[in-house]
């Protein structure tokens, strides 16, 4: 009996130093070259996932058609017309077709807008007809872009965004129109009403930061789940935990020891989201799938607006490797502001519209 118990610790002790029973994830990036794989295997889950950066100019995606994420590696982007085997070859603003697998322009018109061939439409259940994107599918869908403006797809049915001062539940798919968040006086419920965002004053329930007003610094705590008043900690400089969260909700711990910002301050949200939502709603527009297509409304009415929120959103520190990847193809052939922002960074500036604005038409 002593032995197993002696067994049971030690195996303890083990899982404990390898980081099992660790609940923070570190955010230890790489920064690989260009014919480097870029993917390592998640213990946790048994997937490939994204192990790092590829340094400057290069995007991580698959060599040849088909081939197992573990083999992906660093390489240079694929431009118009060129041979691609999956989404994250292409340059920004192009999508590797499907059937003949080469990057083109796709996926970037809306219900209504012109279009000349089926692809254009970035509903899956949409169709071009007459040169105009139009829903086949007799109220169906299979997510937002298949629905008219003014609706989004909920359980497989598009329907109606919610108004200002109307119920909503973002779990249930009750999502509120572009421009406003589904306030929660509950922090254990999605559901409540529409209202302005940023509106929240200290001390009152949230479920996301942009329920808080921002302008005023204050976030919605990880902990309390109350809009706080933010007073940046003296981050560790030298040897910050990769076991444990040591750096603040607005900052990641780096191999380096180094504590880095990884999201925006409080301040600093309502001046880069309330353009882009304004220009948004202007011009009404909707996230179609490839948004980042010179095509698409995003890009003709609010380029400038979608850079500067991702100035303040995606941060160019240690914890990106310096790659300001496509910055000559989007931000600068819209005479704009540089757009910092490779494959990983578009997942994660999509990932934060989606969570910041999850009760949006999208």
């Amino acid at each position: 009996m002593k032995v197993l118990i002696l067994v049971l610790l030690l195996l303890l002790l083990l899982l404990s130093l390898s980081g099992v029973f660790t609940a923070y994830t570190p955010q230890c990036s790489s920064c690989y070259s260009e014919g480097q794989r870029c993917m390592v295997l998640d213990t946790n889950s048994g997937t490939y996932k994204n192990g790092g950066e590829c340094n400057d100019g290069l995007v991580c995606a698959a060599k040849n058609k088909g081939e197992d994420e573990k083999n992906w590696i660093c390489t240079k982007p694929i431009e118009l017309n060129g041979v691609c085997v999956g989404e994250s070859s292409c340059v920004i603003g192009l999508t590797c077709d499907p059937v003949e697998f080469k990057c083109l322009n796709s996926r970037f018109a809306q219900i209504g807008e012109k279009c000349s061939k089926d692809t254009d439409c970035s509903g899956t259940l949409a169709s071009c007809t007459n040169n105009i994107c139009k829903s086949e599918s007799s109220g169906k869908c299979d997510d937002a872009s298949d629905c008219e403006y003014g609706s989004t797809c909920s359980n497989s049915l598009c329907v109606p965004l919610r108004k200002q001062g109307e119920s909503c539940d973002s779990m249930k798919g009750e999502s509120c129109i572009y421009g406003l968040s589904c306030l929660s006086n509950n922090t254990n419920s999605a559901s409540g009403a529409c209202g302005p965002l940023f509106s929240k004053p200290l001390g009152a329930s949230c479920l996301i930061d942009n329920d808080c007003n921002q302008s005023e610094n204050l976030y919605c705590s990880q902990k309390s789940h109350l809009c706080e008043e933010y007073v940046e900690p003296k981050q560790p400089t030298t040897n910050c935990s990769l076991t444990e969260n040591s750096c603040d909700q607005f900052h990641e711990c780096s191999c380096d020891g180094k504590c880095y910002q990884s999201s925006p301050f409080p301040t600093q949200v309502p001046t880069g989201m309330q353009p882009l939502v304004n220009c948004v709603l202007k011009n009404k527009c909707t996230w179609v799938t490839n948004f980042f297509s010179s095509d698409s409304c995003i890009t003709k009415n609010c380029a400038s607006e979608l850079c500067k929120y991702n100035g303040i959103t995606i941060m160019d520190n240690a914890l990106t490797c310096g790659n300001d990847h496509q910055s000559n193809t989007y931000c600068d052939s819209n005479s704009v502001s540089k757009i910092n922002i490779n494959n990983s960074m578009l997942l994660l500036l999509l990932l934060l519209l989606l969570s910041t604005l999850l009760i949006f038409n999208f």
